[in-house]
């Protein structure tokens, strides 16, 4: 049998770029299917996006949630209450007062406050409801990750075992590169290189 050949496939996504590395007989994954994967992603959690379901959330305090959101969600409030609120995705409102003016008054400060915290979100079945006129959230801190889950995930059912998906820095391998020694990641900004075997950086 033919020694496996290594595909590459790589573009733009999410305000990033992506790279897909894969070893395999044959191609057995094209661009666009991946393409696809990351289309519907961002129509659910980009905030670059018009129309997203994330941005329709933020503009009227209610969204009906595809699978794609109503995971990131149900993530990002349980990890809320475990670290006893350190990461909210309610931030939005409070980093916008950053964007609009680096020293801002605290006057505002306290106003976006009043609108940050997991309590001020409630899960109904598929829908996501804002218990504040104002309350804005923001997933980039998990949904990247959750995305290459997602095209992980996708290549496992294409019957790959042998490759590597980064999107934007964040990294998932499965099986070991070229080598016995896994996959070699370099760490910016050291020369420092780690290998790794069916993990995530």
């Amino acid at each position: 049998m033919d020694e496996p050949q290594l595909y590459v496939i790589s573009g733009a996504a999410q305000g990033t770029s992506f790279s897909i590395r894969y070893y395999a007989q044959g191609k057995a994954v094209s661009k666009e299917e991946v393409d696809s994967i990351f289309r519907s992603l961002d129509a659910s959690l980009s905030l670059y996006k018009e129309g997203s379901l994330i941005n329709r959330f933020n503009a009227e305090g209610r969204v009906l949630m595809d699978q794609h959101m109503h995971w990131v969600v149900d993530a990002s409030l349980q990890t809320a209450r475990l670290s006893d609120g350190y990461f909210d995705i309610t931030v939005r409102t409070l980093g916008l007062v950053w964007k609009q003016n680096p020293k801002p008054r605290q006057r505002k400060i306290k106003q976006a406050l009043k609108l940050t915290g997991e309590g001020l979100l409630r899960i109904s079945g598929d829908s996501l409801i804002a218990t504040s006129t104002g309350v804005q959230i923001d997933c980039n801190g998990i949904a990247q990750g959750y995305s290459v889950d997602v095209v992980h995930d996708f290549l496992l059912g294409k019957g790959l075992t042998n490759f590597l998906v980064e999107l934007g820095g964040e990294i998932r391998v499965r099986g070991i590169g070229a080598g016995d020694r896994g996959w070699r990641i370099g760490i910016e900004p050291s020369d420092n290189v780690i290998g790794l075997v069916d993990r995530a950086v």
